[in-house]
């Protein structure tokens, strides 16, 4: 999840985190809270990206990032404090980490951007629309992070850009 600064020259967000499912705040449980310094720019310009991977032990993961400073904030929350040794903790963040490569940053998926980025040089009007176009939903669908829509994105598109490589070897 993306958020932004809301004030001019703000240097500071507070991120609390909840569980729960309702919608409103209060009617969840609070977890706690990470204070994380931003440089100050104005309104909207300072992004924070924000990770969360939870495991069937227990363990919340938050990983927090501002990435025009490269500044990673990370709070680890237990579901039941003290249930798990110093040792199990390691090896569940160790296997949390595996989960946490953006789709964006995945070798087949920069593939196809470099695929379409290379296409849209070449072409020209209409087909050069269109590349654009799917060039832009695709960055869309790696920010929503559902693999199964990626996949299936890419499962469609492949055949056509196949087709248009070799419409230009002819």
């Amino acid at each position: 999840n993306n958020f932004y600064t809301i004030y001019d020259q703000q240097t500071q967000v507070n991120f609390k985190i909840y569980q729960g499912e309702s919608r409103r705040v209060v009617d969840n449980i609070f977890l706690a809270e990470l204070l994380v310094n931003v440089p100050p720019k104005p309104v909207g310009e300072v992004k924070i990206e924000v990770r969360f991977t939870y495991d069937i032990n227990g363990i919340l993961d938050v990983d927090i990032t501002v990435p025009l400073t490269g500044a990673k904030n990370r709070l680890v929350i237990e579901q039941n404090p003290g249930a798990l040794t110093e040792e199990e903790i390691k090896l569940s963040l160790a296997k949390l980490a595996q989960l946490k490569i953006h789709p964006r940053d995945e070798q087949i998926n920069q593939a196809l951007i470099a695929r379409m980025d290379h296409l849209y040089q070449l072409s020209l009007s209409e087909t050069r629309i269109w590349i654009s176009d799917c060039s832009r939903k695709f960055s869309y669908l790696l920010e929503l992070q559902d693999p199964d829509l990626i996949a299936d994105f890419r499962s469609k598109i492949e055949p056509i850009l196949d087709n248009l490589e070799r419409d230009r070897l002819l």
